[in-house]
């Protein structure tokens, strides 16, 4: 069995030392049946929000060159506001489907998508949709939608 060190998973202190390994080795088979995460891929990330500014994608993704951003819609969403950030949320059922404008920036790096979700925070988390790209082309891609209450949500 391959147990976490006791300073990642300390023994709780009324437990037996057998209860603690019972605790520990179902935290093994569990971890056992997960599936691999799959590798990354290189895909299009939808932005609606300040990271449709060159200027701030390239600062958050450390790059020593400006990134290509291009224009695009993406259906079924619309954005509400939580305090000055904008936020993404699948649309209510209606006659018509809405889209949102924004941009999109083909993800070459996993390590870009990571310090995307670290700017982003917990309070956005990805969400897939097909964007039409500069008007032509329907692409599948990513974007950050809204990851807390509806209640914090207000309308533009």
């Amino acid at each position: 069995m391959s147990s976490p060190p006791p300073s990642i998973l300390p023994r709780k202190p009324d437990e037996s030392e057998m209860a603690y390994k019972f605790r520990l080795a179902a935290l093994d088979n569990y971890a056992q049946l997960l599936p691999e995460p799959a590798p990354f891929q290189e895909c299009y990330i939808f932005f609606y929000d300040a990271l449709t500014s060159p200027d701030t994608l390239q600062k958050v993704l450390s790059l020593d060159h400006p990134p290509v951003l291009k224009n695009a819609t993406i259906l079924a969403h619309v954005i509400k506001k939580w305090g000055r950030y904008p936020a993404a949320i699948l649309a209510p059922p209606g006659p018509t489907v809405p889209r949102i404008s924004g941009k999109v920036y083909r993800l070459t790096q996993a390590e870009h998508l990571e310090r995307l979700k670290a700017y982003e925070t917990n309070k956005y988390c990805l969400d897939s949709g097909f964007a039409t790209i500069e008007g032509e082309i329907e692409q599948y891609c990513w974007l950050f939608y809204w990851n807390g209450s509806p209640d914090e949500l207000e309308d533009l």
